[in-house]
């Protein structure tokens, strides 16, 4: 891993944790006619209060050990779940920083990962069963389901030949940024589907810009910086670190 793309990728995870303390979601505004100001329609929605993931993984991990929540809080706080995965990702990058390729601690850490990325699959076709809305309905709608989740799995086994080994870490941290990417951008994609065809773009594209703050963009950049450079990069991963 090249120290630029080693650099870029912190760079990204260090966005992530400090957006993680921040709102990035509160359910203020709907889309207006034409003419008319973007605002709260009273008595069609209630707003929400801000959401903030570390505080919703917070209170879902308090409330199961109360005995009040699911048994996996971070099922019941799924839908901020690529912040969380930086509890994952930070160790990680940790132990295999001065690391040299082929390392036993490289395929250990490695190791770990690959399995967090099958549960990963197994997570997420959970999460589409539960939470998919598909265009298509009927029998299509269920295929359309399945091919969304063939998406996910290609996005999490998919690597460059370099990358194709227990112990390229960077390379199977970034895969999953880059699911987290694609999840995070469902949100308002699928606030916006509600609304297109009935409302001005550009009053769909303002509501969304209210309801989801500054952070969750952060965010959702962040989540990119950690996965595009380990794609892009030129020099092999298997190139000595610095």
């Amino acid at each position: 891993m090249t120290p630029v793309v080693r650099a870029l990728q912190w760079i990204g995870l260090a966005g992530l944790v400090v957006s993680a303390f921040l709102p990035t979601l509160q359910l203020r505004a709907f889309p207006a006619q034409s003419g008319a100001p973007v605002a709260w329609h009273a008595g069609m929605f209630v707003a929400s209060s801000p959401e903030v993931p570390s505080e919703v993984l917070g209170r879902a991990v308090w409330d199961t050990f109360e005995g009040f929540g699911a048994a996996c809080p971070f099922w019941s706080a799924r839908r901020w779940y690529p912040w969380y995965l930086a509890l994952l990702w930070l160790p990680a990058l940790l132990l295999v920083r001065r690391q040299p390729a082929g390392t036993r601690r490289r395929q250990v850490v490695g190791g770990v990962l690959w399995a967090s990325s099958v549960g990963l699959l197994l997570f997420e076709a959970a999460y589409l069963h539960a939470e998919y809305l598909p265009i298509l309905s009927g029998v299509l709608g269920h295929i359309e389901g399945v091919g969304a989740w063939l998406v996910v799995a290609a996005i999490l086994l998919y690597r460059r030949p370099q990358d194709r080994r227990l112990g390229a870490v960077e390379a199977t941290v970034a895969s999953q940024a880059l699911l987290g990417f694609a999840h995070v951008l469902t949100l308002p994609a699928t606030m916006a589907r509600a609304w297109i065809g009935g409302f001005p773009p550009r009053s769909v594209a303002e509501a969304l810009w209210i309801n989801f703050p500054p952070a969750f963009w952060a965010g959702s950049l962040a989540l990119l910086l950690i996965a595009l450079p380990t794609y892009f990069r030129r020099k092999p991963s298997t190139a000595p670190p610095s």
